[in-house]
This record gives structure tokens, sequence and C-alpha cells, in this order.
């Protein structure tokens, strides 16, 4: 059994946060596609900066960092 926390930035309703090829970060569709900042300090210091250059669209939940925790459990069989 584990449990694995990381944040991700989500910048509208389906974009998310992702590195690009180009060695910086750009607006990503879907969650499985999101970069995992394993800490929130890192989270936020991208937010802040990504705040800067995404022009606001009205909705003032956006960008925002989502909590993501994942658990995994093992069943043991006899």
């Amino acid at each position: 059994m584990g449990k694995e926390v990381y944040y991700i930035v989500q910048t509208a309703p389906a974009y998310f946060l992702r590195w690009s090829s180009a060695g910086h970060f750009v607006q990503g569709i879907g969650r499985h596609e999101a970069h995992h900042f394993g800490a929130i300090s890192e989270a936020w210091r991208e937010l802040r900066a990504l705040r800067g250059r995404l022009k606001a669209d009205g909705a003032s939940r956006f960008p925002r960092l989502l909590k993501v925790t994942v658990e995994t459990k093992s069943i043991k069989h006899r």
C-alpha cells in the first residue's frame, strides 16, 4: 500500500499545464497530459508566473492548483 500526493495547474476547464518539448510550460488538453509538481511551492511558483501570461477569460477560478492524491492498495489472495 502507498500514497502519492502531487499538484497540477489547471488553466481552464479542460486545459492543464504541461512541459513542452521546447523546454517551457504550455497549456495541454486533459488531466492525463498535466505536469505533476511534487511540491506545492513549485506549483505556486509556476502558477504565479503563468497568471501574467494568460489572458483572463472572465472565469475567476482559473488558473488554479489542484492537489491529487493517489492511493495504491494491494489485495492478498490466499
